[in-house]
């Protein structure tokens, strides 16, 4: 009696140990869940500043080099003979200008020594007329460069037509220097050239620049302080924000943390803050704009807390959810530790009864273990047999990789062999029907017909031909083994001589009366692209690309082709190649365009759904473009029928 009770006193003494003991686990497991949640908060709090200092600064860069760019254009024009001059032809110039900055200029403005209006881009004659001569004196953008002899860049100005814009302005001076301010002891001040920004304009350029999915609004600000735009409520546009009418609008509880934007214009660096009210938090990023060390003023990003609140939400939901679930564990291991005291005396009758049995258990078990014993050593020797098949198979894939080398060397063999015999071929039939035709005078239907064979011949074998050269190419290109031999190449040059063979040799040309253009020379733009580039690979890659598009444009259908150069930012490309950009080679047909069926596999081997061809020309060909460096696409157009493949080689 005594030792139960003692063995009951123990288990409770045990229950009780156990039950502490998960209480201390579930609040320290509680400690730190809640510093986990917090370090998560706040790693996604530091990641969108850290996102709205990266859009800020990346926006900052693309409005500087636009607004350069602008500058740029104006100096050019200020410095051209025909402005300094007065030249009517320079209206082409500013015109020209406003062209290449449309996407952010709204016109280009030339005034005179006087103020008054020379010539406005975009204009009518009528409207011309009517704005010509206008003073504009008055206007700072034309009296601040007159006396500071440098280019300007305006606050918000309400023009004429009554719409908000900033002006860009650069001065005209008469004298032969360029490059530099010019001196007052050699010059003669001519006038201005201006280029105008609507507000709105500037709004749509500067919301491009941010990504449909970036929950952010932004905001340019002048060195005054003046709103020059915001996309988060455009009637504060031309504000100061600092002033005691803007001021007066903002909450007192958000009017310190905005005003240390006043610290970007006073003190031009990036900076990021964040300004939280009513609960929610925003992330403001600032960063200066900057021409030439001359600040034009401070571009920002605000990006609200929606993700780290919504965050939060949830964490507290999951602890409230932990402490409903500890109680009720607890609960039940109370409920449990009841069940088990008073069903303790149970227990250990059975206990008396069950050892009995557990005896004759062991009897059976150690039966058992016999058993085991006996299929342990069964085992072990199907082991020894997976072991013995493992190294067969091994064996095997050892062979098959001798014998894919076999094959592999085999093609390579039979290739080189049939291109001997098929040049061969080729050129005896050419000369058989160069003297046929020389010694032939009058023609008759079997003479007719044995010059249809020898041409059958001739182009059978030279399909034969590019069909070993392509199991050539590709075998050296899977092998690693495809060499370039580089040299400087015209471009321009290659095309007509690609183009002038393709439409002598290509019977489907005169057969469909198809038209091979070459935009470049049809367009006269007098400009020669080189590339350092291996000429017979260059020639491989056109022909087959034109021919392609020759076997699948119907009658009367035009084929164009044209040069463009772009340039690259990749950080893994050669200063070179950084420096001169690529060429862009386009072939552009109207025929049935290419099967959706093998698009997005169609520079792969063996992709084809034409009945002739073996699907290897775009595989070579995309890999010898890719060997110089170069990168090929191609789609549907969009605007009608046919298909454009376009390539890249780097520019030499």
């Amino acid at each position: 009696m005594d030792q139960r009770f003692y063995k009951s006193h123990a288990t409770t003494i045990m229950l009780l140990i156990v039950g502490i003991s998960a209480i201390m686990l579930g609040i320290a497991f509680s400690i730190y869940q809640n510093s986990l949640s917090n370090e998560i908060l706040n790693q996604a709090a530091t990641d969108i500043r850290s996102n709205a200092e990266i859009e800020a600064h990346a926006i900052s860069e693309i409005l500087e080099k636009s607004v350069d760019a602008i500058t740029d254009n104006l100096q050019l024009i200020a410095e051209a003979p025909s402005v300094r001059n007065n030249d009517t032809s320079g209206f082409n110039l500013i015109n020209l200008g406003q062209d290449i900055s449309a996407n952010l200029t709204d016109f280009y403005m030339w005034l005179d020594a006087g103020g008054k209006i020379v010539w406005i881009s975009n204009l009518n004659e009528s409207s011309y007329q009517r704005y010509k001569g206008t003073h504009l004196s008055y206007r700072e953008y034309f009296s601040v460069p007159k006396e500071t002899t440098e280019a300007y860049y305006s606050s918000v100005i309400d023009s004429n037509d009554n719409i908000s814009r900033l002006y860009i302005s650069y001065p005209i001076f008469n004298n032969s220097t360029t490059g530099s301010a010019p001196s007052s002891r050699n010059v003669q001040f001519d006038g201005i050239v201006t280029a105008g920004i609507r507000i709105d304009k500037l709004g749509n350029f500067l919301q491009s620049t941010v990504p449909e999915k970036y929950n952010s609004s932004i905001g340019l600000i002048d060195n005054d302080g003046t709103i020059l735009y915001t996309s988060a409520n455009q009637s504060l546009i031309g504000l100061n924000a600092f002033s005691d009418e803007f001021q007066s609008i903002l909450p007192s509880q958000v009017s310190e943390s905005f005003n240390r934007l006043r610290d970007s214009l006073t003190n031009p660096t990036a900076n990021v803050y964040d300004i939280a009210y009513q609960g929610n938090t925003t992330s403001i990023a600032s960063q200066p704009v900057s021409l030439e060390n001359h600040s034009i003023g401070t571009l920002y990003i605000s990006a609200s807390h929606n993700l780290a609140e919504n965050v939060q939400k949830l964490i507290n939901q999951e602890f409230f959810f932990s402490i409903i679930i500890y109680i009720v564990i607890a609960s039940i291991a109370v409920g449990i530790a009841f069940v088990i005291l008073t069903s303790n005396k149970r227990l250990h009758a059975a206990l008396d009864s069950k050892t009995y049995e557990l005896r004759k258990t062991i009897g059976k078990l150690s039966a058992s273990n016999d058993i085991l014993t006996s299929t342990e050593h069964s085992l072990k020797d199907k082991q020894m047999q997976l072991t013995t098949i493992n190294k067969e198979l091994l064996e095997a894939y050892e062979q098959l990789k001798v014998h894919e080398r076999m094959q592999q060397d085999f093609i390579n063999i039979a290739a080189h062999e049939l291109r001997t015999p098929t040049q061969s071929i080729v050129g005896y039939t050419e000369l058989l029907q160069h003297d046929y035709n020389f010694t032939k005078q009058g023609l008759n239907d079997k003479d007719c017909s044995t010059q249809d064979s020898l041409e059958a011949l001739r182009r059978n074998a030279i399909r034969l031909k590019n069909l070993t050269n392509d199991i050539l190419d590709v075998s050296r290109i899977e092998a690693g083994t495809l060499k370039l031999n580089r040299a400087r190449l015209n471009l321009n040059e290659k095309i007509r001589n690609v183009v002038k063979d393709l439409s002598n040799t290509n019977l489907q040309v005169g057969e469909k009366g198809l038209e091979i253009q070459f935009l470049n020379d049809k367009n006269n733009d007098g400009i020669d692209y080189y590339v350092n580039a291996d000429k017979s690979r260059v020639f491989q890659i056109l022909s087959n690309l034109i021919n392609n598009a020759i076997k699948f444009t119907g009658v009367n259908g035009v084929i164009s082709i044209s040069i463009n150069k772009t340039y690259s930012l990749l950080s893994n490309i050669s200063d070179t190649v950084e420096k001169n950009g690529y060429a862009f080679i386009s072939i552009t047909d109207n025929g049935s365009g290419i099967d959706p069926e093998i698009q997005s596999s169609l520079f792969s081997k063996f992709a084809t759904k034409s009945d002739i061809g073996t699907g290897l020309g775009l595989f070579i060909a995309k890999s010898i473009i890719e060997a110089h460096g170069g990168k090929i696409s191609a789609e549907n157009n969009k605007d009608g029928g046919g298909a454009t493949f376009t390539f890249s080689l780097p520019v030499d």
